[in-house]
């Protein structure tokens, strides 16, 4: 796994999947941890969780500056976790890819884009249903826009609580849509 730039991560390997996974997994304990240990009030401590920084970064090495609202860690953390299930799967799918790169903080662009130019494409999310907020649909309108026409390979992968296996939920415009396994993380 390594940093082709501040927004971008280069998984090439399922191990790399695991480093990465395990490198959130460590942040998640230390702010559970640290949540675990304080003093305050049971009501302050869960406001706090909304509006300090109790929080950190999923991908964060130590670095005090990576703090942030417990809020924006859960979705940040559920994300990258979908877009790494989602990486695990394409490894095995597309060996030929040459790995991926997942772009995460601000990141603009697509979600997930093979090392392989104009390969594959993947737009990726997690929410409590595919409904909210009409992420599928707005997913599946980024993937039919010209910029997205020229890849060989478009997905949406997208974890839910309804969906407990990683499998083809269906293909539309040429887009393979796929829940992540929620129960398999």
């Amino acid at each position: 796994m390594t940093n082709i730039e501040k927004e971008t991560l280069i998984i090439k390997s399922q191990s790399d999947v695991t480093r990465a996974l395990q490198i959130i997994e460590n942040n998640a304990s230390k702010t559970i941890e640290n949540l675990q240990k304080s003093k305050q009030s049971y009501i302050t401590i869960f406001i706090n969780t909304r509006f300090e920084k109790v929080g950190r970064y999923p991908f964060a090495d130590g670095n005090d500056n990576e703090k942030l609202n417990f809020t924006e860690q859960l979705n940040q953390t559920s994300t990258y976790i979908t877009a790494l299930k989602a990486i695990e799967f394409l490894l095995d799918a597309h060996p030929d890819a040459n790995g991926f790169k997942m772009g995460y903080a601000t990141h603009s662009g697509f979600d997930i884009l093979s090392v392989k130019e104009n390969f594959i494409a993947v737009e990726i999310f997690a929410a409590v249903d595919v409904t909210n907020n009409n992420k599928l649909n707005n997913d599946i309108k980024k993937l039919r826009e010209e910029n997205a026409l020229k890849f060989e390979h478009r997905y949406i992968f997208h974890m839910t609580p309804k969906n407990k296996e990683t499998k083809l939920i269906e293909e539309k415009y040429g887009i393979k849509i796929y829940s992540i396994g929620y129960d398999k993380i």
